[in-house]
């Protein structure tokens, strides 16, 4: 893939667009867990923001997507990072979207709950 290109001739990853977006962010967004895995492991800051202070997680809520949900909680991603215009959390995100095996995950890694 080109992501790939990219990454294997140096090009940085975490640069971002406009609006923030790194390409970890932009593969999350379309659901590409192969490109989300070979970005993480090729050290893609994981709990980057974008503009709207969205982490790869936070996004991955927006789309439910268990796999990438959990591929990144897997890898490390902060369970207790807010968002920024709004203080919602990846559980709250959860919660409202009614994802029950998502919110059973994220207990069942240790979340603090406030």
């Amino acid at each position: 893939s080109v992501i790939k290109y990219l990454v294997d001739n140096g090009s940085e990853l975490n640069v971002s667009d406009n609006a923030g977006n790194t390409p970890l962010l932009i593969a999350v967004q379309y659901c590409d867990l192969p490109i989300v895995k070979y970005l993480v492991e090729n050290n893609a800051t994981i709990n980057v923001k974008n503009n709207k202070g969205e982490t790869p997680l936070i996004c991955a809520l927006y789309k439910q997507k268990f796999p990438i949900i959990k591929y990144l909680i897997d890898k490390g991603a902060d369970l207790n990072i807010k968002i920024a215009k709004n203080n919602k959390t990846p559980l709250y995100i959860a919660c409202k979207n009614k994802m029950e095996n998502v919110v059973k995950y994220i207990l069942e890694k240790g979340v603090k709950i406030e």
